[in-house]
């Protein structure tokens, strides 16, 4: 159970909740009572008193109610309940409604063990009742699922998973898993009712809905956010849209659907693939598709529709089924089909084994039983199981004698029923539906019927089979009888209208001879009507029939006066007068929510209901009491109501005994029965209205009411909401005197109570409903109710007295009303009248225009003197100008009415153009091939690019572009960053080392550019010394810092790693789509109007081929017709020589007289070729004069025909007709007129030529030899010009129709084209659309971003000047240092090495002195402070740190002095060095500021970019969601297991062969580049460690003559001395010996080296041969694995079967590499064996050998 629903529970409304535990065992049933509405015994009876008994007529509209569930045994909601009807016995069985507000739908379990109910509800959620079966146990129940009821229901194929729909208003579709009474998915299935949900039976996680206007196709998806229902729409387009109630599914995942108008549609992937209907046009049912299933063991689709046939299609016609070109529709013939019955209307269909059960709209059950073999039309057998109303029950009658039951419905059949066996008696269909029932009389057998056209009609029991008889029929209203009712006397009928808002009286006869309605021969005599100010909803005599009350829909009541005595029905049936009075009815006001004195009302209910009398008397004091306790029981917002208004319709009205009439009313007053006392006769006014009983607080409206019983004591109520209440009353206190029973046995939504009824012994209880179901239950605790008014046997012996004729029924519903009937006559009478003197006035001129014309031929008769001239003969002589003048007239008038209808054609013609050609770049043109049959082509019709979609591109591109150039400059900037980062790097450390090497460069100074020609050895050797130092400083700075990266190396690994030639997945989750690929919706749309443009270009480009080739048509089509009219001339000529030689004459003979055939004359074609209207539609707007002569002549046709007889004698003026042509030129103007011939060859047909004639002569003379010859040889050329001309025409023919063939195959896949780029714009827009929800989010990190590298910017821009600003300083400083190092310079030259006071006076020199700052400037106060700093001098000597300064003994005092000034100039360069390093380290500072703050900008960018990253694989994710259709071919599916295609292709990926090539052939690079970079490596390593060698030579060299110095300082002094110190002392004695020993002793070393270089040298060369050896060895490896690589890829290319399992290939490929590996392995291991046994070698090491 779900956490919640016991809080859901308790709060479902004013029924009951539903009492589910939280804990319990699943196999444990539920008790069903836990669900049922508790009954108050103090105040209602037990269920149990009254118990359905059997159904005999149920919803036969309801979609999808029947299911076997066991054989013979099929189970369908009935109302409120379910019902087990078995087929074979037709017993049935019922399961009550648990919920109460009936059964919405049923689904049984595919192991048919258990049955699912999903109920309606009143007052809470509905649930979901599984029940087992057949036990009937409640097993489990699930709870929330939808708001108000449910619609439909299906189990899935495996039986673990259901699917529930809900109703109005949320039609939530839920999938449960009802093993656990959970709910697994939930989502909105549409917005409108919902008739089928099924699974897919082949796809698991997949189903689909269908109902109003939709059909949705649904999966469950696995999302980012977890599993969900995806819904996708169907998309009807440009197909009418339809209801759909069925659908099956196709094993490749297409849906075939139902329509309205009997259309099957074939969906695939939410699009219209095709429209199936018959041939001829003719849909595949004529009316609704209600049945679609798939029968597997016949593989045939089997459709049941409104017009009552089954059909059965091949499933291969219809699932291969392909639209017709340039149509939308397919031609389907039907495998076989069966007549049900006629009239009938299927609404569903089971097929178990060998029969069909058939659910018929029309009301009945069929059993078809199926033959064994052959076709099931010729061996099906049909049979009736049961019939019931088709639609909802109108009203309901009962028999006061017998267990007979009357019933009349909205499919217009009246039924007989005997419920006491459960059978039918009869029934009797007429024209319209039932609107409402009546009996003629408390004993009577006869019943008044309203219907739906307003025809009211008398029906009689008999004895007939039918069991019901017709006796009168009349039609008083143009629309439905709202209301009729029979007078108590029964002489009087009421009929009122809902449509006209009119009432009707009958009576039983003209003549009166019949007295009531209830006697035999009663008929409907009309005897007037009256207009009523509302519309009426209900009728009630009075007591005694004299007046007649009137509900009506505002909630008023109308007393209208009954008709009494003769009216005057001469002219109209209309009475005027009739209407009283109007009384309204005054409702009590509505109790407050909180009664003070709610306890005191339910103790004097309950002493009410103990003692009737003290009833009474605590009622006449409540009302005495009102108007005192009004102000504390009511709301105060109600108290401000109208007194005496009304909120809704008067539903039904009953007169009570004692005049007062008891009403029930919808709205405000629903829920309660309103006794209403009427007030004394006079004007209008207000009725008080009382409930009778206890009022039901928001209860459905009351829609019957109805006493019965001997004594009027038990009224019987049902609902609009399929409640039934029966309560014992006394109808003259107004209030129950007993318990009452109620029950929701309808269905709450369409199962509105029309009538009730207790049998005559008060047995059964008989309920009827709007939803067509009929319910018989037993009833107990009623006896003593028998009524005895009469007996059955006078019921048998009136219905055997049934007298006369049978009468006439009104069967059109157009037929007159009686009152228009009766005006039509009045109508017809004076029409009649005005005829006959209207053909009085045509007789005389008639006569006038004989007499005349006798006058006229009287005139001709006589001489030619004697006669009259015409114009002696004419009436009025001014008649003739007159009439010419009007006719002037006329004609100036039909000149302008022409002119402007031609304008107004033409601006027509120019808006029809406008509208659908000026668009159009190209429209539909059709072009047939000359000798094929059947072939043409067309070219696609397009559409112009509308100017906005031209501009938006324009603008696109343009902004595409400027996207594109300012992703380019961000690159370049990034790039940039990069490289002044590392410039940066290079700076900052030489800017570091610069102010040391600057620095030392000051102290070294002293001994640059010194003159060297004086200088002794020592002095030499120091200053050497020195330059060495100097280089070794220059060297080491050039060494590479630890963390320093070379950006070679840098650029080929992101190199490497961009051109690494995998394939990135987009659906991969650690995918992130690289920045110039990444989509937004500006790029999107650009996107698709590239596209569009696109797919524009490709139309346009074959419809240009197309227009050139019509080109080409046309001038082969004149060529062709060029040389048939030649070879008609060669015809011509050869008949001519035959002629001559008599072989003409033995031709016909032998052909009996028949001229040549076409084919014989042209090649072929019989008449000229040309191209037809449809191949030229731009050419329909020309007119030929050939088709004006046509129009012309067609026109005088037209004129001749429909000219009559002459005009009115001389009134008509020379009316004579013109004498008739000769026969001969009659026949020469037709054909001119046709066009058929030439004036030449006209008058050549009518007058031979002479030519002819001395032909005809010529040909009776005989020919020479040398003539015969002559013709022979003209023959035979003629012949052959002949055949030549044929085969060219036969040449460009089928040269012309292979173009177009060509041509026609292009356009099949330039149409397959077309539509994947229609499929694509369809992902683009979904893609759009989704983009556009991250546009807003993506622009604000793209914002963020930006501002950070504009930041980023402006920090490179203060670190790059602050570089410059110290490339700047350097240069100064190089400056300031050349300066000093004059100085020094002049102090060397001052003071060589050489002299002897170059000591002590270096050391004055050195010193630093306390000294007064200069003034920088006169307006600078802070250079004025002096500077007190002291610092320790730089000399050897620390003894004089604090002496007083002296010249040195025996120097010379002006060189001393000469020092001393140059000091002070050394020291003003030191001071401005100085100052000049501070201002270095003020813009260092800064540089370290800017650079801190740059880092803290990368991270923020960094934190940015990553956001972004996120994003993008966020929106990748969302995008990846998106479907794409990708056709495929078999050959390209190669995603096999085992050797077949999976069930499950989720997990399949589409990729391009091409890519795929291409990633092989990048394994086979990257192992190439794999195996050249290890080869490299090899290399580098050699190289690598051939430098450590070399290294730890130099080492050791290094070492070698560190220790000979060492050796040499020991020999030479005894200990190591410092050698700064040693050049400061002269050179001693003995030095130049030392050193030539050493040279000796050292070229004796070198002799010695040179041996052991050449024997090194030696081994080496050894090596090298060997190294040579196992480089081929090497090589011969690689050239084997190459050459097995090739043979392997020539294998892999090689293979030829349909489809090659890449897991079994992969298998295979990593065996053989694994051997390879191996191989090469133990290759490697030998070389290594070679390799230790070389070096061993080397070594002489014979231990390998041992």
């Amino acid at each position: 159970m779900p956490a919640g629903d016991d809080d859901a529970a308790a709060a479902s409304g004013p029924e009951h909740a539903a009492p589910i535990q939280a804990k319990r065992d699943p196999s444990t049933p539920y008790d069903p009572a836990e669900f049922v509405a508790p009954v108050d015994e103090a105040t209602q009876l037990p269920a149990s008193a009254i118990a359905l008994a059997h159904v005999l007529s149920t919803d036969s509209h309801k979609r999808h109610n029947i299911a076997y569930i066991e054989d013979d045994v099929v189970v369908s909601a009935a109302g409120g309940c379910v019902m087990f009807l078995n087929v074979a016995t037709m017993q049935q069985t019922y399961l009550p409604s648990l919920d109460g507000g009936g059964i919405g739908a049923v689904a049984v379990h595919p192991s048919r063990k258990f049955l699912a109910v999903a109920e309606k509800c009143r007052g809470r959620a509905p649930n979901v009742y599984v029940y087992s079966y057949p036990a009937l146990e409640l097993m489990k129940v699930m709870v929330q699922g939808t708001e108000r009821a449910y619609s439909a229901m299906a189990f899935n194929d495996h039986g673990n998973m259901l699917a529930s729909v809900g109703g109005s208003p949320d039609f939530l579709l839920t999938l449960w898993d009802w093993q656990t009474e959970s709910i697994t998915l939930r989502a909105k299935a549409f917005s409108q009712e919902v008739y089928t949900v099924r699974f897919s039976p082949y796809f698991e996680g997949m189903l689909n809905t269908s109902g109003t206007g939709h059909i949705r196709f649904w999966k469950m998806a696995s999302t980012f956010t977890g599993l969900k229902l995806q819904g996708a729409l169907g998309k009807f387009g440009a197909v009418e849209l339809s209801d759909v109630s069925a659908f099956v599914e196709m094993p490749d995942g297409k849906v075939l659907s139902s329509t309205e108008n009997g259309v099957m549609i074939m969906w695939d992937g939410g699009l219209i693939k095709v429209l199936l209907q018959r041939s001829g046009g003719r849909p595949c049912h004529d009316g609704a598709i209600h049945v679609l299933l798939h029968d597997k063991s016949t593989n045939c689709i089997v459709s049941g529709g409104a017009d009552g046939y089954v059909r059965l299609w091949a499933f291969a016609a219809v699932n291969d089924s392909e639209a017709e070109e340039d149509a939308h529709h397919a031609v389907l013939t039907p495998v076989d089909e069966v007549l049900i019955a006629p009239g009938a209307r299927i609404k569903a269909l089971l097929w178990e084994r060998r029969h069909w059960l058939v659910q018929d709209e029309a009301g009945a059950l069929w059993r078809v039983a199926l033959p064994e073999s052959g076709l099931i039309s010729k061996g099906a057998v049909v049979t009736q199981l049961s019939t019931h109303h088709a639609g909802g029950i109108a009203g309901l009658c009962l028999s006061p004698a017998s267990h007979t039951a009357i019933t009349a419905g909205a499919d217009g059949c009246v039924r007989v029923w005997d419920y006491a066996t459960r059978e039918a008696k009869g029934a009797a269909r007429f024209t319209g539906s039932a609107t409402c029932i009546a009996p003629l009389g408390p004993s009577s057998a006869a019943f008044a019927v309203g219907f739906s056209d307003g025809v009211l009609r008398l029906v009689a029991r008999t004895s007939a089979a039918s069991g019901l008889a017709l006796s009168a029929a009349a039609k008083p209203h143009k629309g439905r009888v709202a209301a009729l009712s029979v007078s108590p006397c029964g002489t009087r009928i009421a009929t009122a209208g809902g449509d006209d808002s009119t009432v009707f009286f009958f009576a039983p006869s003209a003549s009166g001879d019949v007295a009531t309605f209830g006697g035999a021969g009663a008929g409907l005599h009309p005897v007037c009507w009256t207009k009523l100010p509302e519309a009426p909803t209900a009728l009630a005599w009075s007591p005694d029939g004299s007046n007649l009350f009137v509900g009506t829909t505002s909630g008023r009541v109308l007393e209208v006066a009954a008709p009494t005595g003769a009216l005057d029905t001469h002219h109209t049936y209309e009475a005027s007068g009739l209407v009283h009075r109007t009384l309204a009815v005054a409702l009590p006001k509505p109790p407050r929510k909180k009664i003070p004195h709610e306890a005191a009302v339910v103790a004097d209910v309950a002493e009410d209901d103990a003692s009737p009398d003290l009833a009474a008397e605590r009622s006449d004091r409540s009302m005495r009491s009102d108007e005192e306790e009004e102000e504390d029981e009511y709301e105060p917002e109600e108290e401000a109501e109208e007194e005496g208004a009304v909120d809704a319709r008067v539903l039904t009205l009953t007169t009570l005994p004692g005049g007062d009439l008891l009403m029930t009313m919808a709205g405000r007053g629903a829920g309660s029965l309103w006794r209403v006392a009427l007030p004394a006769a006079g004007e209008d006014a207000a009725m008080e209205a009382a409930a009778f009983g206890s009022a039901v607080p928001g209860a459905a409206p009351t829609t019957f009411v109805a006493f019965t019983g001997a004594d009027l004591d038990v009224v019987l109520m049902g609902s609009a909401d399929g409640q039934v209440r029966v309560t014992r009353t006394d109808a003259a206190l107004g209030r129950p005197t007993g318990k009452a029973w109620s029950s929701p046995m309808h269905d709450m939504v369409d199962g509105r109570v029309t009538g009730m009824g207790l049998s005559y012994d008060a047995r059964f209880l008989i309920t009827a409903a709007a939803d067509g179901t009929l319910y018989i239950s037993k009833a107990r605790g009623f006896e003593g109710l028998d009524s005895a008014a009469s007996s059955q046997s006078a019921e048998e012996a009136f219905l055997d007295a049934l007298p006369g004729p049978p009468p006439v029924d009104i069967t059109n519903s157009r037929e007159y009303t009686i009152e228009e009937a009766k005006q039509k006559a009045e109508r017809d009478a004076l029409m009649a009248a005005a005829e006959a003197k209207k053909l009085g006035v045509k007789e005389y001129l008639a006569q006038i225009r004989a007499e005349f014309e006798a006058l006229l031929a009287e005139n001709l008769s006589r001489p030619e003197a004697e006669r009259l001239p015409r114009s002696e003969l004419e009436i009025d002589p001014g008649l003739r100008e007159m009439m010419e003048q009007e006719t002037v007239a006329r004609e100036d008038v039909a000149r302008l009415e022409l002119a402007w209808e031609t304008e107004k054609r033409r601006l027509q013609l120019s808006k029809l153009r406008g509208f659908f050609l000026d668009g159009v770049a190209q429209e539909r043109v059709v072009m047939h091939a000359l000798r094929v049959k059947g072939a043409y082509v067309t070219t696609f019709r397009t559409a112009h690019l509308p100017p906005d979609i031209r501009a938006e591109l324009e603008v696109a591109r343009a902004e595409h572009a400027a996207t594109e150039d300012a992703a380019a400059r961000a690159a370049a900037a990034t790039t940039e960053a990069s490289a002044s980062a590392a410039s940066r790097h290079s700076h900052s450390a030489s800017m570091d080392s610069g102010g040391l090497s600057h620095r030392k460069g000051a102290t070294s100074a002293l001994f640059v550019g010194e003159d060297t020609s004086r200088m002794t050895k020592a002095d030499l050797r120091r200053l050497a010394r020195r330059r060495r130092e100097g280089e070794w400083d220059a060297f080491n700075a050039t060494k590479p810092d630890v963390s320093y990266e070379n950006p070679a190396d840098v650029a080929a690994i992101e190199e490497a790693a961009a051109t690494v030639g995998d394939f990135k997945l987009k659906s991969d989750p650690t995918y992130v789509i690289p920045e110039e690929q990444r989509m937004t919706p500006q790029r999107k749309r650009l996107q698709m109007l590239l596209l569009e443009e696109a797919a524009m270009e490709t139309k346009m480009d074959f419809n240009a081929r197309f227009l050139a080739l019509r080109t080409v048509k046309a001038k082969v089509v004149e060529q062709v017709n060029a040389k048939l009219e030649a070879i008609r001339e060669v015809n011509g000529q050869l008949d001519a020589i035959r002629a001559r030689d008599g072989s003409a004459a033995t031709a016909a003979a032998a052909t009996g007289g028949a001229p040549p055939k076409p084919s014989d004359l042209a090649a072929g074609f019989s008449s000229p070729l040309g191209l037809s209207p449809e191949e030229t539609p731009e050419m329909r707007e020309v007119v030929t004069d050939a088709e004006i002569d046509e129009f012309v002549a067609r026109k005088e046709a037209e004129q001749k025909k429909a000219a009559g007889g002459s005009g009115l004698g001389g009134f008509s003026g020379g009316s004579a007709a013109p004498p008739p042509a000769s026969p001969t030129k009659v026949s020469i103007a037709t054909r001119k007129s046709g066009g058929a011939l030439v004036p030449e060859t006209l008058v050549a047909a009518v007058a031979p030529s002479v030519d002819d004639q001395l032909a005809r002569m010529m040909s009776a003379v005989p020919m020479t030899e040398y003539e015969r010859g002559v013709a022979a040889y003209a023959r035979r050329r003629l012949d052959h010009e002949r055949s030549r001309l044929r085969s060219e025409v036969t040449e460009m023919v089928d040269t012309f129709d292979d173009a177009l063939c060509a041509l026609r195959r292009e356009k099949f896949r330039l149409e397959a084209d077309v539509k994947v780029a229609e499929l694509k714009q369809l992902v683009h827009y979904q893609e759009l659309v989704l983009l556009r929800d991250f546009d807003k989010r993506e622009v604000q990190l793209i914002g963020k971003r930006t501002a950070k590298l504009d930041e980023r910017r402006e920090v490179t821009d203060r670190i790059a000047a602050a570089n410059a600003s110290l490339e700047a300083k350097r240069a100064e400083l190089e400056l300031l240092v050349s300066r000093r190092q004059a100085v020094m310079a002049d102090f060397g030259a001052l003071v060589p090495e050489s002299d002897p006071f170059r000591e002590p006076l270096t050391k004055i020199f050195m010193r630093k002195i306390k000294r007064i700052r200069k003034k920088a400037s006169a307006g600078d106060d802070n250079d004025d402070d002096e500077d007190e700093d002291e610092d320790e001098d730089e000399g050897d000597d620390d003894d004089d740190g604090d002496d007083a300064e002296a010249c040195p003994q025996a120097c010379d005092q002006s060189l001393y002095e000469k020092v001393c000034a140059l000091r002070e100039r050394r020291l003003d360069e030191d001071d401005a060095i100085a100052e000049f390093l501070k201002t270095v380290d003020t813009v260092k500072k800064d540089k370290e500021t800017a650079v801190k703050k740059q880092k803290s900008v990368e991270l923020s960018l960094a934190s940015i970019q990553q956001d972004i990253t996120e994003f993008q694989r966020e929106k990748q994710g969302r995008l990846n969601q998106i479907d794409v259709v990708v056709t495929l071919r078999m050959h390209q599916v190669e995603y096999l297991i085992d050797g077949r295609l999976p069930d499950d292709m989720s997990q399949a990926l589409v990729f391009s062969d091409a890519e795929l090539a291409r990633l092989k052939r990048r394994i086979e690079e990257l192992d190439q580049e794999k195996a050249d970079l290890r080869a490299k490596q090899k290399g580098l390593k050699r190289e690598h460690l051939q430098l450590l060698k070399d290294k730890r030579a130099k080492e050791a060299r290094v070492g070698e003559l560190e220790g000979k110095a060492h050796d040499v300082q020991m020999l030479k002094f005894g200990q190591v001395i410092d050698l700064e110190a040693l050049d400061r002392v002269g050179a001693s004695k003995g030095t130049e010996d030392l050193r030539e020993q050493l040279k000796a002793q050292e070229a004796a070393y070198v002799r010695e080296l040179a041996e052991w270089d050449r024997r090194i040298n030696t081994r080496t060369d050894e090596l090298a041969a060997l190294t040579r050896e196992n480089t081929a060895c090497l090589n011969a490896v690689s050239d084997m694995t190459a050459a097995q690589r090739r043979l392997e890829a020539t294998l892999t290319s090689a293979r030829t079967t349909l489809f090659s399992d890449p897991v079994v290939q992969r298998k295979r490929e990593v065996e053989e590499r694994d051997g390879l590996v191996q191989l090469v392995n133990a290759q490697a291991g030998e070389i290594q064996r070679i390799k230790a046994q070389i070096g061993a070698l080397h070594r002489k090491d014979t231990s390998v050998y041992q």
